[in-house]
């Protein structure tokens, strides 16, 4: 579990072993859940038990042995890695460059609802079977509505203004979003680094909706937020100088070691 990225149909299987052994349940006895799994896994300040996700785990441990490749190059066992995949500083580059091109393009259309929601694409004439939103099932799918109006998207948008110690926003357009993190604050860094989560969060929301609509798999809103939290942690730190960020003082608040940050990311 630590060194590969665990499939999600044994995430699952391993979650739901933990959610009958709380209940007092087992394979064939079912008993009543009386408090949603998402509320436990979360910290005790936060009102749950803080027994945390398996997949939040397998994240940490993984990204614990990325971050040991890149401070011990030089050990035998990096070497070894290094050998087997071929995993050079420059390709690391050209993939985070490409990741990046590719989610800073998607906000850029986002910004101007050129993505290709379900109303959009039935304005350029093609027929769908529905132009709800998969996500709510309550209204049309526009691009503003499946990334800032949908209530899934709210719930993960609120859990990441939580992560960030920021007051909650009810936010209704992407611009929205974006301005309020361009112009928030006095620190250029904060605001630098903020806005950064706000494109991971956008992007996050954007492929769980993809997720749901064209694989049928279905991700809660923490699920969500865990995955945005790694992912603009390795963002961030793959674009610093190596020495500012920590995992864990990450997932406490975003905002830690900003001196190491560079104010060219975004």
């Amino acid at each position: 579990m630590s060194l590969f990225a665990t499939p999600t149909g044994v995430l699952n299987k391993l979650e739901g072993i933990r959610q009958r052994f709380l209940w007092g349940g087992s394979e064939g006895r079912k008993k009543i859940h009386w408090v949603f799994w998402d509320k436990i896994i979360v910290d005790k300040a936060k009102g749950g038990l803080g027994v945390g996700s398996i997949k939040s785990l397998n994240i940490s441990l993984l990204v614990k042995w990325w971050w040991r490749l890149r401070s011990e190059p030089f050990s035998l066992w990096a070497k070894v890695i290094t050998s087997i995949h071929k995993r050079h500083d420059k390709d690391d580059d050209c993939y985070s460059l490409k990741t990046l091109t590719e989610v800073k393009c998607f906000i850029w259309r986002a910004k101007m609802g050129r993505i290709p929601s379900a109303m959009a694409l039935s304005k350029q004439g093609i027929i769908l079977p529905s132009t709800t939103c998969c996500q709510c099932n309550l209204v049309e799918e526009t691009s503003d509505h499946a990334l800032i109006r949908c209530s899934f998207a709210r719930k993960v948008m609120t859990w990441i203004l939580k992560w960030c110690n920021i007051t909650i926003v009810n936010f209704h357009t992407v611009n929205e979003v974006l301005d309020y993190a361009s112009n928030w604050g006095n620190c250029p860094k904060k605001k630098k680094r903020l806005l950064g989560i706000c494109y991971g969060t956008l992007w996050g929301i954007w492929k769980a909706r993809n997720e749901r609509l064209f694989n049928n798999q279905l991700m809660c809103a923490l699920k969500v937020v865990n995955i945005i939290q790694s992912i603009t942690f390795l963002w961030f730190r793959h674009r610093g100088d190596g020495g500012g960020l920590n995992w864990t003082k990450w997932n406490v608040l975003p905002f830690n070691s900003l001196q190491w940050f560079f104010l060219y990311l975004f």
